[in-house]
């Protein structure tokens, strides 16, 4: 199974993990592009959030989903670290280009 067949299918089961995590990254993104000064708080803000994202996808009761695509192939672990992996990812490059931005504008 290759790495992008792995994102596909963490993606149908950890839809509320990338919805959350968007979220998140897009208003820190925001803040950037406004002050680029605020890149430590929003670096610190966003490893603060994944923990809470975490818990609370955890809590939701998302667990017999899990159980459809283990028989698929993809492991536990991938299963929750991946989501995660992406969200870092999207994360630094969307900051990269708003401190850019905010950068140019100011």
């Amino acid at each position: 199974m290759t790495l992008l067949s792995k994102i596909r299918l963490s993606g149908k089961f950890g839809k509320p993990v990338y919805v959350v995590s968007a979220l998140v990254t897009l208003v820190m993104a925001g803040f950037t592009v406004f002050d680029p000064l605020l890149l430590p708080e929003c670096l610190l803000l966003k490893l603060a959030s994944i923990p809470f994202i975490f818990y609370l996808i955890s809590v939701s009761g998302q667990r017999q989903k899990m159980y459809f695509y283990l028989n698929l192939g993809i492991s536990r672990n991938e299963f929750r670290i991946i989501p995660y992996a992406v969200d870092l990812v999207v994360f630094i490059v969307l900051i990269i280009i708003s401190v850019m931005i905010g950068n140019a504008i100011s």
